[in-house]
């Protein structure tokens, strides 16, 4: 019955972590809606509530299901942003090259400027999708 009341995200989470991985802070709202249900306990790092909890959590689901969950956990922001990314900074490193000539210099700082600003929208658009990540450490 447990297993049933939890979301996928949450299952994705208490299955990662009944095989022994690392819970991402970035996932907190989960984490806590776990705690509050008494699935899960903090003691040097997180812990599912009992071994036969554990158990259970690593034959509830086929491993085709778990398979499907991870592929769509991994599929976040930077999947979708990936290639209209690569081509706008494409595109504007010809724009730029073209009309300034040859300063490399100006080139390479805007190019590091650019580059540091893209986990800054990640970060930002994964805010607004959802708030939270699924990603295990």
């Amino acid at each position: 019955r447990k297993w049933e009341e939890c979301t996928r995200q949450e299952k994705l989470i208490l299955w990662k972590l009944a095989n022994g991985a690392s819970i991402n802070p970035a996932n907190a709202v989960i984490i806590e809606r776990l705690v509050r249900r008494g699935y899960l306990f903090r003691d040097k790092g997180w812990h599912i509530v009992n071994e036969s909890f554990r158990q259970f959590i690593l034959t509830a689901e086929n491993e085709a299901v778990i398979g499907h969950w991870l592929d769509n956990a991994s599929s976040g922001a930077w999947s979708v942003l990936r290639i209209p990314v690569f081509a706008l900074l494409l595109v504007l490193l010809v724009i730029f090259v073209y009309s300034s000539g040859s300063s490399l210099n100006t080139l390479l700082s805007v190019a590091t400027a650019a580059l540091g600003l893209i986990p800054l929208l990640l970060k930002n658009l994964s805010l607004l999708k959802g708030g939270v990540t699924t990603d295990i450490e």
